[in-house]
């Protein structure tokens, strides 16, 4: 956490408008966040105390079946995802006390399976019908597809689930879902899926690690870099009606596909269950954040806006899990979208380190965003400007400050967010408060006059971000703080002259992090005044000059600034074969490496060649005498690879890729 002296920090600041303001309209901002969905209002009623642990789950059960039993008090008309209800359910059910509940949940979880079926938890009924695709088993009924009142097609889903696999595991390069020992026996190692009737109304689908062809695997063979240990195979259920959701059956069936299948990825990097497994707002918001970058079109997640931007992203107990996407496309927008080792790359990182047992929750995140080279507390604050004003990216609003389609959003939800407070008039003051561990606030400030702005933080703790910002209609101009507020800290930005601002708000971040997964956030008073101009700063202190501009879009990140190894194999002739995958063109660099007998050893000789996006093979050729300790050592050979890849002229260079495993003879 950065500090400094209590003295006076002060910014000179002269605003020019940049374009008429009547350019752009300002929409009303609404209020209200999305409703809860009907899990969230169960998990809400039994953390007050409202619902006993066993009442709760027969509940969840209801839910999840559609069972007309669910009071109407815990009834949404926002679906859900299934997976955390489900997992809920596996964890709770050995702590519920005997009785009717529990046996009632047991029965409706753990019942025979109707032969031949193969189930998926607690989707267990017969289906007749079975279709295979190139990484997929799905198991369907023809007739009860058909009788839909908006009706898809086998081939719908066959297109939608393929979709999600090549985007997510082909394209971007995240490590494949493991696959169980009756999964390669039975379905030819591929994916099982179960499209099924019996699914509650509101709930879109699920993934479960509990079935026929799934269950623990502890070692994900995808991760060729690194045992996981405790890694999951999954399989997933579809609702077999898909229009009874908002939108379009086709849209809601591609977004729940990307998002099914992004949590059959988190389950396969092991990052679902342990120590470092993240809170629902990372595992729902970002599976909700993939469904964009599959299926840009569905725009499924438009129904889950706004987040609750004043609970913190440490501790995000308050808001909704799924409407927490819209802080991650804050976060990696400004890398691009829908690209291989664009804004998917942060995500991906983020998911590798939990996987890794290296970083957990908000560390993980800093992680991700440390391959970007920005922290989490400045792309943050940036987002949080951006959130608020909700502008569609051209002309003068550019990235950070923008969203691509923030048009959809606005429309979704009748306007921008509502501000957090307000000061009235010049010589009013505002007092807030702000959660630590990444949450904000926005104050709106007076449109008329010339005014000093002071932000004070009024507490023993936070470190706060401060910029002032004005939106013209055509752009948005700031006035940051150089420094953040410490624990009694005071920050000014004299002189602000908001004429032809549509509106001038205070954006307010708290940065301070007070541990990777905090069980609390702890809110920070703060006041933020405004008061007649002083002609320059008071005595004493330091004077800081800052030129309001437009920011200068940020590029997004091009070319293959990321390398995933598939596997390694040693051939009988020598010849190191090595898959790794690159997102743009240029020249690939390989060298692999290893220790014998405490003596360094190059087991293959130096390659480079030219590569193209997608994935490379690399033939290394081993050494005569690299060869010859090969076939000795049957058991293969602890190795490390070196990929160091050059884009094209114009590109950023990447840093180089080693990643450790075991050279397979055969």
């Amino acid at each position: 956490m950065r500090r400094f002296p209590t003295a006076l920090v002060v910014v000179a600041v002269s605003l020019i408008a940049a374009a008429p303001a009547a350019a752009v309209p300002i929409i009303d901002a609404p209020d209200a966040l999305p409703e809860p969905t009907t899990p969230v209002l169960i998990d809400r009623a039994q953390e007050a105390g409202t619902l006993s642990l066993e009442r709760a789950n027969l509940l969840r059960v209801y839910a999840l079946t559609g069972d007309d039993r669910l009071p109407a008090i815990y009834e949404s008309d926002t679906p859900a995802d299934g997976t955390l209800l489900v997992r809920r359910l596996q964890a709770e059910l050995p702590l519920m006390d005997p009785g009717e509940e529990r046996r009632a949940v047991s029965l409706a979880l753990r019942a025979a399976s109707p032969s031949p079926a193969s189930t998926c938890f607690s989707s267990i009924a017969a289906l007749p019908d079975t279709r295979e695709t190139t990484h997929f088993v799905i198991q369907y009924s023809a007739s009860a597809l058909a009788a839909s009142s908006e009706p898809l097609t086998i081939e719908d889903i066959e297109q939608s689930l393929e979709t999600a696999w090549t985007t997510e595991v082909d394209q971007f390069g995240w490590a494949a879902p493991p696959r169980t020992a009756a999964a390669d026996r039975d379905l030819a190692g591929k994916y099982h899926v179960r499209v099924d009737n019996s699914l509650g109304p509101a709930i879109y689908g699920f993934v479960s690690n509990s079935g026929t062809y799934a269950g623990r695997v502890g070692d994900n063979p995808a991760t060729t870099a690194w045992n996981e240990g405790d890694a999951d195979a999954t399989c997933m259920v579809l609702n077999g009606d898909f229009s009874q959701f908002p939108g379009t059956a086709l849209g809601a069936l591609d977004a729940t596909t990307a998002h099914e299948f992004n949590h059959s990825l988190q389950f396969g990097y092991g990052a679902l269950s342990g120590f470092n497994t993240p809170d629902d707002h990372f595992i729902e918001g970002g599976a909700t954040w993939m469904e964009d970058e599959v299926q840009d079109a569905s725009n499924d997640n438009y129904n889950y806006l706004y987040p609750a931007f004043e609970d913190s992203m440490g501790e995000h107990d308050q808001g909704d899990i799924y409407a927490y996407w819209l802080t991650f496309r804050g976060l990696t927008e400004r890398f691009g979208t829908n690209a291989a080792g664009a804004g998917e790359d942060v995500m991906q990182e983020f998911w590798e380190l939990t996987s890794r047992n290296q970083a957990n929750m908000l560390t993980a995140m800093q992680g991700g965003l440390a391959r970007k080279d920005i922290s989490l507390a400045a792309a943050y604050h940036d987002y949080a400007i951006a959130a608020k004003f909700v502008r569609p990216c051209g002309g003068g609003y550019v990235l950070p400050f923008c969203f691509e389609e923030a048009g959809g959003y606005r429309a979704a939800t009748g306007g921008e967010p509502a501000v957090t407070g307000a000061v009235s008039s010049i010589g009013a003051a505002y007092n807030g408060s702000v959660e630590d561990n990444y949450a904000l606030n926005w104050v709106a400030l007076p449109l008329t006059g010339s005014y000093d702005v002071t932000v004070r933080n009024a507490s023993a703790g936070g470190s706060l971000r401060v910029s002032v910002a004005c939106d013209t209609g055509a752009a948005v101009v700031l006035a940051p703080m150089p420094v953040t507020l410490g624990p009694g800290a005071e920050g000014r930005v004299p002189g602000f002259d908001p004429a032809g601002c549509q509106q001038a708000v205070a954006v307010i971040t708290n940065e301070s992090q007070t541990a990777p997964d905090p069980s609390s956030s702890t809110a920070r008073a703060y006041t933020v005044s405004t008061a007649p101009p002083v002609n320059g700063p008071p005595a004493g202190t330091d004077s800081v000059t800052a030129t309001p501009v437009a920011p200068a879009p940020v590029p997004p990140t091009v070319t293959a600034s990321r390398l995933v190894f598939v596997r390694a194999i040693v051939r009988r002739t020598g010849t190191v074969l090595i898959r790794a995958r690159v997102s743009g063109a240029g020249t690939l660099k390989a060298i692999a490496r290893a220790r014998v007998l405490g003596k360094r050893l190059t087991v293959a000789r130096r390659t480079v060649r030219p590569v193209r996006a997608g994935t490379v093979t690399l033939r290394l050729k081993a050494g005569t005498k690299s060869r010859r300790i090969l076939r000795r050592r049957n058991g293969g050979l602890r190795a490390r690879v070196t990929l160091v890849f050059l884009p094209e002229a114009g590109a950023r260079r990447t840093r180089a890729k080693t990643v450790t495993f075991l050279l397979k003879s055969r």
